[in-house]
């Protein structure tokens, strides 16, 4: 809402897709942007409900770990959004013992470029 909320916009955007689409002889938009594409919408759509029922558990898994881990070592009842990257970081750092600032001097970007 306000200032920032571009939800007209979005829904403009959508409506001249199809609009163009139709123009074109597509039924949808989605037709339309897989026409020079290697793979088909049905293909598309089977993979991301391939990668959902794969992933998802495996993401709960993850995110039921990091809530027990900060309620645990940090007596933080639920983490938000952005809490994430820092329970992350010290999560990796206890189970796995890597410190992403221990590292970053091995990966300077002068050092990068050197190769």
């Amino acid at each position: 809402s306000g200032r920032s909320d571009n939800t007209g916009t979005i829904k403009s955007i959508l409506e001249l897709r199809q609009r163009k689409a139709e123009l074109l002889g597509y039924p949808a938009y989605a037709d339309l942007a897989f026409a020079d594409k290697m793979a088909s919408k049905e293909q598309v759509h089977k993979l991301l409900s391939d990668l959902l029922s794969t992933g998802k558990p495996a993401a709960q898994k993850d995110d039921m770990e990091l809530q027990e881990f900060a309620k645990t070592r940090f007596s933080h009842t639920e983490v938000q959004p952005w809490d994430r990257p820092f329970f992350v970081e010290k999560l990796r750092k206890d189970r796995y013992g890597i410190d992403a600032e221990a590292l970053r001097s091995y990966f300077a970007y002068p050092k990068v470029l050197e190769g």
